[in-house]
């Protein structure tokens, strides 16, 4: 499967996302992004969403260029006649006693007063003796009057400018996870049945996504944490590994399982390494394979044989 596509996955199951939301960015428009991360975000989800593993909504529906498919633009306004930048916005007046209509600009006196051009009678207030009838736009360039600009566009990430008229309506979904799906993935379904499995034998289960606080005061997040009931420190705590453990991974994991003072450390993990193994043992983390048949089994026995321990001393 995609690289990012599986580490969306498991950000999905570790954060129990139902949904994830485009974000606008002003610079760059509608993006999708997890954690901080956006970059191949997209493509992910929709490498998922192809595989059944997502559905679409619609989020919104934009308008974009149809050079680049951008939707950040600069939006200029023109004479409709002449295409000038030299115009200027007026009021349509109309003179209730002689019915006379004209920009307001024809009614002002050098005094400041409004009075009718064509009657003489001077103008009290609007709506008693005169009423505002519409607004209008005067070209000083070309010296014609019109209602609406010609609005134009220029794409401000490939340069590209043309009329309005050429900008494509383009849908902007958000992305539903389809649980169904989701669980028949391999590392996510064994995480459910593990769940699954320690809350029927009696265990207190977080899970896909647990945060637990060590003795430290830092929150650490596993991809399972296991208690019994009344007690604050957990007897395991799991995580899962996607592909081989490296050391970096592996001391993580210790350092944080150990401020949670947890009894049991498991990593289970795609592909098992001897060596890795072999450093795991040393720091008293237990590994398990992936495709063990009897994985769910063999981490329930681990937990009951602790159980047993405790309650013997």
């Amino acid at each position: 499967m995609h690289e990012r596509a599986l580490r969306l996955i498991d950000l999905i199951i570790s954060e129990a996302l139902d949904e994830i939301r485009p974000s606008f960015d002003p610079l760059k428009g509608y993006e999708y992004c997890l954690r901080g991360e956006c970059e191949g975000v997209g493509e992910a989800l929709e490498y998922l969403y192809e595989r059944g593993y997502l559905r679409k909504e619609l989020h919104d529906r934009v308008a974009s260029c149809p050079n680049c498919g951008s939707e950040i633009f600069l939006l200029r306004a023109k004479c409709p006649y002449c295409g000038s930048l030299n115009f200027s916005k007026g009021i349509v007046i109309e003179h209730l006693s002689c019915g006379y209509s004209g920009l307001e600009e024809e009614f002002m006196s050098p005094d400041g007063r409004r009075i009718c051009p064509k009657c003489g009678k001077g103008l009290k207030a609007p709506g008693v003796d005169y009423i505002r009838v519409a607004d209008i736009y005067r070209c000083a360039s070309c010296k014609e009057v019109f209602s609406v600009p010609l609005y134009s566009y220029r794409c401000l990430n490939c340069g590209h400018e043309g009329p309005m008229i050429e900008l494509i309506p383009k849908e902007v979904y958000k992305y539903l996870v389809v649980r169904e799906a989701l669980e028949s993935d391999p590392i996510s379904r064994k995480i459910l049945d593990i769940v699954r499995k320690l809350a029927d034998i009696g265990y207190r289960v977080e899970g896909p996504r647990a945060r637990v606080k060590g003795r430290s005061g830092a929150e650490y997040d596993f991809t399972i944490a296991v208690w019994l009931e009344g007690s604050d420190e957990p007897i395991a705590v799991l995580d899962f590994v996607r592909g081989p453990i490296d050391d970096e991974r592996l001391l993580s994991f210790f350092a944080k399982s150990l401020d949670v003072m947890a009894k049991e450390r498991i990593l289970v993990t795609q592909a098992k390494d001897s060596l890795m193994e072999a450093k795991a043992s040393r720091l008293g983390i237990r590994v398990f394979e992936l495709e063990d048949e009897d994985l769910v089994g063999k981490i329930g026995e681990v937990l009951l044989s602790l159980h047993v321990k405790g309650s013997e001393t």
